[in-house]
């Protein structure tokens, strides 16, 4: 009997997600930047798959559904920009925290 385990899976597209991807606002990509304490960079196909928990193959069928942010192409391979691909994954949470502004 071959039982398959949802829980292996770290992140997955929602079946209520929208058809297609659209660009994150920048207040929205400052806004994950803040959240997460992190830099606005460039990031490849390996470092995009531990961020996502999602293979390459499953996102290049998303790409051509137009489900995933597009990547711009680096010297050699893709790239995404970071604050994209945390935008979009907070997108398909459905949660999208405010960051907490800390003017001590």
């Amino acid at each position: 009997m071959n039982k398959s385990n949802s829980n292996f899976k770290l992140f997955s597209m929602n079946n209520n997600s929208k058809t297609t991807y659209s660009n994150a606002t920048p207040e929205e990509r400052i806004a994950v930047l803040k959240i997460s304490n992190c830099v606005d960079r460039a990031v490849d196909e390996t470092e995009r798959c531990k961020i996502t928990g999602v293979s390459r193959a499953t996102w290049n069928r998303w790409a051509q559904e137009k489900k995933v942010p597009k990547p711009f192409l680096g010297s050699t391979k893709n790239r995404w920009m970071l604050s994209e691909i945390l935008v979009f994954m907070y997108r398909q949470s459905g949660i999208f925290p405010q960051p907490q502004d800390n003017k001590n």
